[in-house]
């Protein structure tokens, strides 16, 4: 679903939201906070990092983190 900034808001149904920092850590510090935002916000060739706001933290999922990965390395 597009949000009216032309990112995508990842449905809450059957992912697990982690926080962007959450996220990043769990990289092990190859992705960082800002990098998961700029996704979010800006999209790579088109495609973006699907993401929900809840109470003005952000959220996505490593699913929702494969996805983008696999349409923007592929």
């Amino acid at each position: 679903m597009e949000s009216r900034q032309g990112t995508l808001e990842l449905p809450l149904e059957g992912e697990s939201l982690m926080t962007f920092k959450a996220l990043a850590r769990l990289t092990a510090g190859d992705v960082s906070y800002e990098s998961l935002r700029r996704w979010a916000r800006l999209g790579i060739n088109g495609v973006y990092l699907e993401q929900r706001r809840i109470g003005g933290r952000f959220f996505s999922s490593t699913e929702a983190m494969r996805r983008f990965l696999a349409k923007t390395q592929g």
